[in-house]
């Protein structure tokens, strides 16, 4: 190769380079977290756990606009003019919006929630009215009692649940976006739609289980966890969780419970409970996590490296560390007599290492109840974190920086992510009459792209 060759392909990439700095403009500073690269040399390697994707369903904010939505249909205010659907849809928009509960993008999800809500407020009334008539005998042609039936026979509460099956029954991409968030690899080429529906009836059927009448309506959030567990012998164990994080209405934390199976054979391995052996009273804010050892044997070679020795524990903060095992006796009738001589032995090191354990576990202020001693029961906790920790690290720029901090992830920054994507796209058009497409336009296509491996936080 002549130096006038040499020179020319020096001059084409450093045209390149500059090209590409030029198209990723305003991405310098912007970081996200990479699936790819964020968890190497973070707490969740540590436990030798491989997150693959994070996929997760938040109930809460569609709970809130189905109540909001009952209250304005039985208790319409005198200055809204709701007489069509359009109209109504603003109107419901405005009142969410004094409440706090929409932001300034959200006024189409509001139309198209109304537009649902409203076709089933009809259907629902209608079945009512009728079914009212036909008990009582009272005749079905009169209009002006329909109103006064109305408030006397529905049930706000009842209406809510069966406006939200309705709603995640029949999930339009506007109201998915609004609710579900999915990040990693798709290992089984999954639909948004499928994972939140199976979700969902997670939910629904762990409400049932526990008679969680109380609620008015389902305030939730529902996890979907891809992962594999390393084991000792370097073989992977690859699992899913189903997770559901209920969000009460206190300032306890909330409660949460998890199914674990096997992701190839779909064999239940393990689950987490917050109830009493039998599933007859409800642990408010303990979980005890069980795992079927036939199933765990065979194929996780445990390391030896996580402390096993205690099976009951109380995981508040304020209570938990070397003035909790100082005053173990004020504490004594909540934790059983082998757990207290446990702690009263564990030296700096190992007391080091259960608080390790306890930091990168879901606890949320609960206690974690081990079955047994086995090492693979302790990590379930550690990787049911991983869905939590992936919605706070979307909220704000703060959140980020305390999750990648306290869990050791890796961020990558948005530019890089960006040009990678580029790179596998031109590799993919690579022979075809568009692998010459200028870099702009690839950049440009590239960001159109769901990018389904990174989480960015909320830029608001």
């Amino acid at each position: 190769m002549n130096a006038t060759t040499r020179r020319r392909k020096g001059e084409g990439r450093e045209k390149k380079g500059r090209m590409e700095g030029e198209s990723v403009v305003g991405m310098e500073d912007i970081k996200v977290l990479d699936f790819r690269t964020a968890f190497q040399g973070s707490v969740f390697e540590k436990y030798h756990i491989l997150p693959l994707q994070v996929a997760s369903f938040d109930t809460c904010r569609l709970s809130k606009w189905c109540e909001h939505f009952i209250d304005l249909q039985m208790k319409p205010d005198d200055d809204g003019d709701v007489d069509d659907d359009d109209a109504h849809a603003e109107y419901f928009a405005n009142r969410l919006k004094q409440q706090g509960l929409v932001g300034g993008g959200d006024s189409a999800d509001c139309h198209t929630f109304v537009k649902n809500a409203l076709m089933f407020f009809e259907q629902y009334t209608d079945e009512l009215y009728w079914d009212f008539c036909c008990q009582t005998g009272e005749p079905a042609e009169d209009p002006e009692e329909y109103h006064n039936i109305l408030e006397s026979e529905l049930e706000p509460s009842d209406f809510c649940e069966e406006l939200q099956h309705f709603l995640f029954e029949h999930l339009t991409s506007d109201l998915l976006e609004n609710c579900f968030g999915c990040f990693g690899t798709n290992l089984k080429h999954e639909s948004d739609t499928d994972i939140a529906q199976r979700l969902y009836d997670y939910g629904r059927w762990m409400r049932a289980e526990r008679n969680c009448a109380e609620l008015r309506s389902l305030f939730m959030t529902l996890h979907q966890i891809d992962f594999d567990l390393i084991g000792m012998d370097g073989q992977h164990f690859p699992l899913r969780m189903l997770l559901l994080e209920e969000k009460p209405n206190d300032e306890n934390g909330p409660s949460w419970c998890a199914e674990v199976s096997d992701r190839e054979n779909g064999a239940l391995i393990a689950d987490s409970i917050n109830k009493e052996e039998g599933w007859k009273i409800r642990w408010r804010f303990r979980t005890k996590v069980r795992s079927t050892l036939t199933g765990v044997v065979e194929r996780y070679k445990p390391h030896g490296d996580i402390p096993t020795m205690l099976i009951d524990l109380c995981w508040c903060d304020e209570l938990f560390g070397a003035k909790f095992i100082g005053d173990c006796r004020q504490f004594s009738h909540h934790l059983d007599p082998e757990t207290r001589r446990l702690l009263s032995e564990l030296t700096p090191e190992q007391l080091k290492s259960v608080n390790d354990l306890k930091q990168a576990s879901f606890c949320q202020h609960n206690w974690i109840i081990y079955s047994t001693h086995s090492e693979f029961e302790r990590l379930i906790p550690i990787a049911a974190n991983m869905g939590p920790i992936c919605g706070q690290a979307r909220k704000d720029f703060k959140r980020f920086d305390e999750v990648v901090d306290k869990y050791r992830l890796r961020p990558s920054l948005l530019r890089d992510v960006v040009e990678f994507q580029c790179q596998h796209f031109r590799r993919i058009l690579k022979g075809t009459i568009w692998q010459n497409l200028p870099q702009e336009l690839v950049i440009r296509i590239a960001e159109f792209l769901p990018r389904r491996c990174t989480i960015s936080r909320c830029l608001e």
